[in-house]
């Protein structure tokens, strides 16, 4: 059998991005409702990083993409200085 236990519910792990990239929502993305991204010549689930937020993003609108839980990634409402952040520094704020 398994040499390891392996929580099968247990969250998986977030892994952010050196560096924000850009993205372009597919469909509408709320904090309630997460939604798909193209992303690198490729659609992807997504969800905002801050689960508590009160943005919301349209279909076509530029989105920074600052991780990825999984095969979900994480973004946030585009903004120019996302592409330029440590984003290991914000999220220790």
């Amino acid at each position: 059998m398994f040499e390891e236990s392996f929580d099968l519910f247990a969250p998986l792990p977030i892994e952010l991005f050196e560096q924000a990239e850009i993205g372009k929502a597919v469909n509408l993305i709320t904090a309630e409702r997460p939604g798909r991204v193209e992303f690198a010549y490729t659609r992807w689930r997504a969800r905002f990083y801050y689960p508590n937020t009160q943005s919301m993003v349209g279909p076509n609108t530029l989105v920074s993409v600052v991780g990825r839980q999984g095969n979900t990634l994480l973004v946030l409402p585009f903004l120019k200085n996302h592409l330029s952040t440590d984003l290991q520094t914000q999220s220790a704020c």
